[in-house]
């Protein structure tokens, strides 16, 4: 991929709530966030965030490989989450894009809940982006649907969510490193065509 080649921003948001801890996760989710802060393509550009307790909080950052362990005691505020994580992308893309051309696809927005959400969601019904480009594709997954709240359904007249079955996150890892290398030896003038299929047997459709 050469330097004027897109790049695909990923950002990843982790709901590190005590319901994850009590779903016996968290050496999982830990697990998850190393090893997808490990990878390495060239054009990858990804972002990890959850909660430092009631505080949305970035934990690895765009440009780097560090990462900070979760500890399971965040407060599902979603849609502070969601803002948060939505205007570092913005704010990170504004500086790239005056520094030198830097070119992307349409940023992804990974949302990996438990299903609690204690703050109105209505981010996307105000928000828009500086640059309609820039305006991200929603990917939102469950681990259950038992608890599901009111408040985050929403983000189903968005994107439906997939239930993620029996909490499989060596498959969701494995559907994202797949997702991410298909994304980037795509052409960019190509759109990426999703296929049910890759979501049979480890998620509820």
């Amino acid at each position: 991929m050469s330097s004027t080649a897109n790049h695909l921003i990923v950002n990843l948001l982790i709901d590190n709530s005590i319901l994850v801890e009590e779903l016996n996760l968290n050496q999982t989710v830990n697990q998850l966030v190393k090893n997808l802060a490990a990878l390495s393509m060239e054009g990858l550009k990804l972002s990890i965030h959850s909660f430092d307790t009631f505080t949305p909080q970035v934990v690895k950052e765009f440009d780097s490989k560090e990462t900070k362990s979760l500890v399971f005691d965040g407060f599902p505020l979603i849609n502070a989450l969601i803002k948060n994580s939505v205007e570092y992308t913005e704010s990170y893309l504004t500086q790239k894009t005056t520094e030198a051309p830097f070119e992307i696809f349409r940023p992804w927005l990974i949302i990996l809940s438990s299903g609690l959400g204690y703050d109105k969601l209505d981010f996307f019904e105000t928000f828009r982006s500086s640059n309609k480009e820039w305006q991200p594709v929603i990917f939102p997954f469950l681990l259950l649907k038992k608890y599901i709240t009111y408040e985050l359904a929403k983000i189903n007249q968005i994107k439906p969510f997939m239930v993620i079955k029996n909490y499989d996150l060596d498959a969701f890892e494995k559907w994202l490193t797949e997702m991410i290398m298909t994304r980037l030896n795509t052409p960019a003038d190509q759109n990426m065509t999703l296929d049910k299929n890759m979501f049979l047997g480890w998620t509820e459709l």
